[in-house]
């Protein structure tokens, strides 16, 4: 598996459940603590240990609701598609120092690449070459 394959198949993985969510954007009702969709129903509940802490975690889960997860997955799909072919790029090199002008034949060894990787190192099919 490619580097390439790898993403794409993480992006396919979190673009179906966005997709089949309740549309977005998302909001937080009065009290901060329950997620609605656009058409105010609730999407979730936020439970935690203090109300703060419900309110915060509220307030994340709005923020990350469908449309912005869908904006985000098109994104790294147009940055992988600028990058899958040989192109010139800025990578770190071995001693972390930033090359701003790399000829990178494969995208393997593209530093932009491999930081879209990095996420999802958790992830069985993550091969260690891609770590930074």
């Amino acid at each position: 598996m490619t580097l390439i394959d790898f993403l794409t198949a993480q992006l396919d993985e979190e673009q179906r459940p966005a997709e089949a969510a309740s549309p977005g954007p998302w909001h937080t009702d009065e009290e901060g603590e329950e997620v609605c969709a656009v058409d105010g129903i609730v999407t979730a509940e936020a439970f935690a240990l203090s109300g703060n802490q419900t309110r915060a975690t509220a307030a994340f889960i709005a923020a990350n609701n469908p449309s912005r997860a869908l904006a985000e997955i098109a994104a790294k799909r147009a940055i992988l598609k600028l990058h899958a072919r040989a192109h010139e790029c800025s990578v770190i090199d071995e001693q972390g120092d930033i090359d701003p002008c790399y000829w990178v034949m494969e995208t393997e060894s593209c530093s932009t690449v491999a930081l879209l990787a990095q996420p999802y190192r958790d992830r069985p099919d993550f091969d260690e070459r891609w770590a930074t």
